[in-house]
Formats: structure tokens, sequence, C-alpha cells
């Protein structure tokens, strides 16, 4: 199941929106916007709302570890 939520995740992630500024394009985190589509093609491989929370967890572990 945890590599059906890391594929889930990659996919997602793939559609994250990213804000252009003067020094360059910054990553935002990943917010319902990107993940409810994959949720109206796909069938999460847990309940949904794990799966949404488990989505931003992995997403804030990313975000926190490029940030450093």
């Amino acid at each position: 199941m945890s590599a059906m939520l890391l594929e889930a995740f990659n996919l997602i992630a793939r559609g994250r929106r990213h804000l252009a500024g003067m020094s360059g394009a910054a990553k935002l985190p990943l917010s319902l916007h990107e993940i409810n589509p994959y949720l109206d093609r796909f069938e999460p491989p847990i309940p949904e709302r794990e799966f949404i929370r488990s989505i931003i967890r992995m997403d804030n572990v990313v975000m926190e570890h490029e940030a450093n």
C-alpha cells in the first residue's frame, strides 16, 4: 500500500503550482486543487480523508527537505 501512496503522491505532485517572481519560481504546497483531480479519476488505496492527509504530510516532508 505504501508504494501505491508514493505513486499517487508522485502523480499528484506533477501538477504542483508554482509562484513566479523576480528571483525565479517557487513551489507551492499541494492542496485540494491538485489532489481532487486524482480522486476524480482514481480510487484511493486508503479511505479518502486519510489519503488526503497522507498526501499533504508527504508533501510537507518534501517541502521541508528541499528548504534545507
